[in-house]
């Protein structure tokens, strides 16, 4: 809704009339948003220590010798070769060198 107003001003003896506008309900100005924030700072402590020492190279280990059914076989004497070899006949595809007793014995003692 608005409603016209008239307003009269007299200057020098001479009347001028002007027509001014005006709304029945002043629009209120928008007021500013202001957004406040809060910031929040964690602060983490951190001691303060003496510098590990670096640690020392562990010395390479010497290599040992494979333990592998060729080098059991070299230990061996004559005896026990001919003996492994009859087991090799007697059993075929059954026989199996690193299940035998032998073997695993020479295993045992090695480690």
């Amino acid at each position: 809704m608005s409603t016209k107003k008239a307003v009269t001003k007299i200057t020098n003896k001479k009347k001028v009339v002007r027509v001014v506008e005006e709304s029945s309900i002043p629009e209120p100005e928008p007021e500013p948003v202001v957004i406040k924030k809060k910031l929040i700072v964690k602060k983490r402590l951190i001691k303060k220590s003496e510098p590990e020492p670096e640690p020392e190279p562990e010395p390479e280990p010497e290599p040992e010798p494979e333990l592998n059914v060729e080098n059991y076989i070299k230990t061996m004497d004559k005896m026990e070769r001919q003996t492994m070899e009859i087991a090799a006949e007697h059993l075929e595809s059954s026989f199996n060198m690193e299940k035998s007793t032998g073997y695993l014995k020479y295993l045992e003692s090695k480690k």
